[in-house]
Formats: C-alpha cells, structure tokens, sequence
C-alpha cells in the first residue's frame, strides 16, 4: 500500500484542536506513518525502521486505534494533519 504524498500533504491544511491525537502515538508508530505519508510502502517503511512486516501492520494497527482512523490511509493523513509540520 502506497499513500499519495500530495494527498497526505494537503490533509495538514486545517484547524488544529488544543489536543491532537498524534501526539498520542508512540515514536515508533509517527516513523512509521510519516515514511507512509512520503509514499514509501508498508513493506519498504518496514525495512527502513528495521521492522518485521508483522510488526510494521501491528504497529500501524495501533496508531489506527489512536487516531481513530478506519484505514491506513485516513491515519496517515490524520497524523499529517495533526503533526504539526505545517505541509
């Protein structure tokens, strides 16, 4: 699975609520997500952080759960928008 840069760019446009979700996750889980959002897969953000692919969709599971995000896709461009990194 892939997340198109571009769309996980523009989800950072928005409010930001005094309380985001992403602050949430562990740092593991925001590596993970930010290497999603630039377009890597699952399986190439998993070889990256040195990751089984097991680990990598248990880890995004939970960010999932954490941000509330029915897909993959949603939670990345939850993070995004919540991440504070202004793109």
């Amino acid at each position: 699975m892939s997340i198109d840069p571009q769309a996980a760019a523009a989800a950072g446009d928005g409010d930001r609520p005094d309380h985001t979700p992403g602050a949430d996750l562990a740092p593991e889980q925001r590596a993970l997500l930010e290497r999603l959002a630039k377009g890597q897969t699952i399986a190439a953000a998993a070889q990256a952080e040195f990751l089984s692919l097991r680990t990598a969709h248990r880890r995004i599971a939970q960010a999932r759960q954490t941000l509330d995000a029915p897909t993959t896709r949603e939670a990345v461009l939850r993070y995004r928008r919540t991440s504070g990194d202004g793109r």
